[in-house]
């Protein structure tokens, strides 16, 4: 089974294009775990609405914040794998059951990921904006070198996406780490979190089916950190979770070097 996770907060205005697109899917085993984290505009309720068994709606009665609400979705979960989706993104129809495919087929795999475009919040132009370099994670690299990849490549550059992959449980319960971390008050928690997946092993680009982003409207990012203070914040996470994976010292070493060479030279 697959616990695919929403968090709501205030969500309604593009829930039912996203509920739809979830309902869709050609790969049935699924769940939905809703969590609506002190909404006041039905968010929830709407979701209920919908009379499918597969949505099961849990309410926070006060806003206890993204991360919290994630890392409830994912205790709540009971599936072999689990997937964030955004309250406002669309998945392609044959989504899970490509990426689930690829996960059962393949056991050395820890998440799988599709093509991943942008769209506007004015019309659903599917592939109005490609959202991820996959040219720079390519297959033969090792994990070292993908991880490093990925902490160097921009922070606006897409990678967070990554986060909306499908995910093999046992490896997030394995690190120990999710949504536990990181100090980042929402902003840059998700390429923290891929990161340290990115240590346990291999992952996996699978075409032929598409993940959807809806741009984020300008007001949203009036409560970015300053970047210096995201920069130090990053160091000190990357840092952290260098330190405490299993890595031999000398890979350990190989990854605090680059972290350094990024964020206290500001390389973006």
């Amino acid at each position: 089974m697959i616990n695919l996770g929403l968090a709501l907060y205030n969500s309604i205005e593009f829930l039912k294009e996203t509920l739809d697109s979830i309902i869709a899917q050609t790969y049935t085993d699924f769940e939905v775990i809703v969590v609506d984290d002190g909404s006041t505009d039905g968010s929830g309720e709407f979701c209920e609405s919908y009379g499918d068994p597969r949505i099961k709606v849990y309410y926070n009665k006060v806003n206890i914040g993204p991360l919290s609400t994630h890392e409830m979705i994912y205790d709540l979960g009971v599936g072999k794998y689990y997937m964030l989706a955004g309250h406002d993104d669309l998945l392609a129809p044959n989504y899970l059951e490509l990426l689930v495919n690829e996960l059962e087929s393949n056991t050395n795999i820890i998440f799988a990921f599709p093509d991943i475009y942008q769209i506007t919040f004015n019309e659903n132009n599917y592939k109005n904006k490609r959202l991820l370099n996959l040219s720079a994670l390519h297959p033969n690299m090792t994990y070292i070198e993908r991880a490093k990849t990925f902490m160097l490549m921009p922070e606006s550059g897409g990678k967070a996406n990554l986060f909306h992959s499908l995910i093999r449980k046992s490896v997030v319960k394995k690190t120990n780490t999710l949504f536990k971390l990181f100090s980042l008050g929402g902003w840059g928690d998700d390429n923290l979190h891929i990161f340290r997946l990115l240590l346990e092993g291999d992952i996996k680009h699978v075409s032929g089916t598409s993940f959807y982003k809806r741009a984020i409207r300008a007001n949203r990012w009036a409560g970015i950190p300053k970047l210096a203070d995201l920069r130090r914040e990053y160091l000190l996470n990357y840092h952290y979770i260098i330190k405490l994976s299993n890595l031999p010292d000398s890979d350990k070493q190989y990854l605090f070097e680059a972290a350094k060479q990024k964020y206290y030279l500001g390389v973006q």
